[in-house]
């Protein structure tokens, strides 16, 4: 397997999760540079920025599953995978989503 030119794309289910306890899948599809999936075993690391997540993970079928557990924190989590030198990210909201502006009305 040449993994320096090995491809990963990552995909987080659901994107948004509670905090406190709750579940997100995380999967990553490595491909070697011909397109097809890596051999199984091949292993891939994963990082989280908030909650937890496991360490490691080896493929099947090109892909490796983890989950990601949500603590009593809320924010943006930045779940980061490598495999080799290859890296990819995904942002997964945890908790209390918040407000992009907040309006305020006068009552008459």
């Amino acid at each position: 397997m040449d993994v320096l030119s090995s491809t990963l794309a990552i995909s987080v289910n659901p994107p948004f999760i509670a905090a406190q306890g709750d579940t997100a899948i995380v999967s990553v599809l490595v491909l070697e540079p011909a397109g097809t999936p890596v051999p199984d075993g091949t292993v891939v690391q994963f990082f989280t920025t908030l909650g937890t997540i496991q360490e490691q993970a080896k493929t099947n079928d090109g892909v490796a599953r983890v989950n990601l557990i949500s603590d009593t924190r809320s924010g943006t989590a930045k779940v980061t995978a490598f495999s080799g030198p290859a890296t990819v990210s995904a942002d997964v909201v945890i908790g209390a989503a918040r407000p992009a502006r907040v309006l305020s009305a006068l009552l008459d």
